[in-house]
């Protein structure tokens, strides 16, 4: 099912490239097979439509057609004619007191000290452990 805005924003824009007598424009009896078509098509784009964010997208994508079709152009043509959609406005800087610096740094030092602790190896000199091997060697040649 189609969002409302959706099926006024492309009946209208094929409406404008109906009476431009575009090349390859369907017969006015297959207008409303075309508008069913298209409406579908839109409404399965992998998008979540949106009125405030796609509703001017749409009319600007069809007045680009408007402008530049010489031929009847498809839903593809439309889909790439569509203006990037405007970013929502940037969260507001969050507020963080001192003490919740303090607090977060005391305990980002005890995630480290804890990281610290645990994923240290064993102090030991490499000599020692080639020693050991070679010592393992010899025994069991013997």
């Amino acid at each position: 099912m189609a969002v409302p805005f959706l099926n006024e924003a492309v009946i209208t824009g094929l409406q404008r490239l109906l009476a431009l007598r575009l090349v390859g424009s369907p017969p006015a009896d297959a207008i409303e097979l075309t508008a069913s078509v298209w409406i579908d098509a839109m409404d399965r784009y992998p998008i979540a439509w949106n009125e405030q964010l796609d509703g001017w997208r749409i009319n600007a994508g069809f007045d680009q057609l408007v402008w530049q079709s010489e031929r009847w152009p498809t839903v593809k043509h439309l889909l790439d004619s569509l203006p990037k959609r405007i970013p929502p406005p940037p969260l507001p800087k969050p507020t963080i007191t001192k003490q919740m610096q303090k607090e977060g740094k005391k305990k980002l030092q005890q995630i480290l000290n804890e990281l610290e602790t645990k994923r240290m190896p064993p102090l030991h000199d490499g000599r020692q452990a080639l020693n050991q091997a070679i010592q393992t060697m010899k025994l069991k040649k013997d």
